[in-house]
């Protein structure tokens, strides 16, 4: 009688066991869809956010070159010409935002790329503010002084102030493009190995 307690005590202990290994192996297995998701999910990401990089650089490299011959010789016409121009840089990065806000982080048991991820986040963040900032200066400052320039009412030193001004900003930028761009090719190369 004892015997057959134990045997169907061990029996229930097996099959409660047996279970949850199976419900454990179901969960690690939606873990690993769901931490390859967001591997691939970011990797799109960053790649589509490193090409935007690199042709704003190319873009603020020239237009920095550009305006700096302009303002060397005080060309008015020149300025003004580069002044039209608002770059800004679309840096967003879905991914990780939806990753943070839905917790998605929890299957990426990488701890150095999450902590990867979160700097080149923040840098990320760092270029929108700056475009903000630009935008800003402007629309307060730039556009101002280009319409009282086509109405000759600023003199060219009051022009090349602004488009000082201007150019101080879009260095700025440029430096944080060329950092974001440094960050992501490791980044990128971590996304590519299979979650852990």
């Amino acid at each position: 009688m004892w015997w057959n307690l134990g045997l169907e005590a061990f029996t229930v202990f097996l099959g409660i066991t047996a279970g949850f290994l199976v419900e454990r192996w179901k969960q690690r297995r939606e873990e690993q869809k769901e931490a390859t998701f967001y591997l691939e999910s970011f990797h799109r990401d960053l790649t589509r956010i490193r090409e935007e990089l690199e042709r704003s650089l190319q873009e603020y490299e020239a237009w920095i070159r550009a305006m700096d011959r302009a303002l060397k010789e005080k060309k008015k016409e020149e300025i003004s010409r580069y002044l039209g121009t608002l770059k800004l840089t679309d840096v967003s990065f879905p991914s990780y935002v939806h990753a943070m806000n839905s917790g998605g982080f929890r299957v990426l048991h990488a701890y150095v790329l999450r902590d990867k991820l979160t700097e080149s986040a923040l840098q990320l963040e760092r270029i929108q503010r700056m475009d903000h900032i630009l935008e800003s200066f402007y629309l307060s400052q730039v556009l101002p002084a280009l319409f009282r320039a086509v109405t000759r009412e600023i003199k060219t030193e009051d022009l090349w102030v602004v488009a000082q001004s201007y150019r101080s900003i879009l260095v700025q930028k440029r430096a944080l493009l060329r950092k974001a761009h440094a960050m992501l090719p490791p980044l990128l190369s971590l996304l590519k190995q299979p979650p852990a």
